[in-house]
């Protein structure tokens, strides 16, 4: 007589958070994490207080809080479901972390208004203060020049861009008016 026996091989479970990433103050950040092998869910959880748009999404939106923030740097953790319910596999995880730069704080230092109407003789000189440096300027003038000081102005509203080392911006404007 011949008994057959049949085994069952479970794939295991895989989960991965995706690479290490860093942000600027003030945004959010998409998520790159997949599940593989034999998990059929994951769920995101965090050592920080932000939120997440769907924490069962390996995709999910994360917002950090200003306390994540203040803490330069917060770990992001995905968990898959333990796919044979309490059997030999078990669930997978993965951590990432996210890491927070300060963003710049953009002003105008100066400015000179228009002499005539129709002239373009304003100017307005732009500073910044935080985040890392060297800044770059991008004003919203017709030119768009690049320089801490824009000249050439004519009456109106003028801004600023200002992007520090790490990509992070902000943006102040002012208005020009006759003397």
């Amino acid at each position: 007589s011949t008994d057959d026996v049949v085994i069952t091989v479970n794939e295991g479970a895989t989960g991965s958070a995706g690479a290490d990433a860093s942000i600027c103050a003030g945004t959010t950040h998409t998520l790159s994490g997949s599940v593989g092998g034999s998990a059929g869910s994951s769920v995101w959880t965090s050592s920080g207080t932000g939120t997440f748009d769907d924490t069962t999404s390996a995709t999910a939106t994360y917002t950090p809080s200003a306390a994540d923030v203040l803490l330069g740097t917060i770990t992001l953790t995905i968990t898959t479901d333990d796919p044979d319910a309490g059997g030999p596999c078990t669930a997978a995880t993965d951590d990432m972390v996210l890491t927070f730069y300060a963003s710049p704080t953009a002003s105008i230092a100066s400015s000179v208004d228009i002499l005539c109407t129709g002239d373009n003789t304003g100017s307005a000189t732009a500073a910044a203060t935080g985040g890392t440096g060297p800044y770059t300027y991008v004003w919203s003038d017709p030119s768009f020049q690049t320089t801490i000081m824009a000249t050439g102005l004519y009456a109106g509203q003028v801004g600023v861009m200002v992007t520090d080392a790490n990509g992070c911006q902000d943006t102040v404007s002012i208005v020009l008016t006759r003397s």
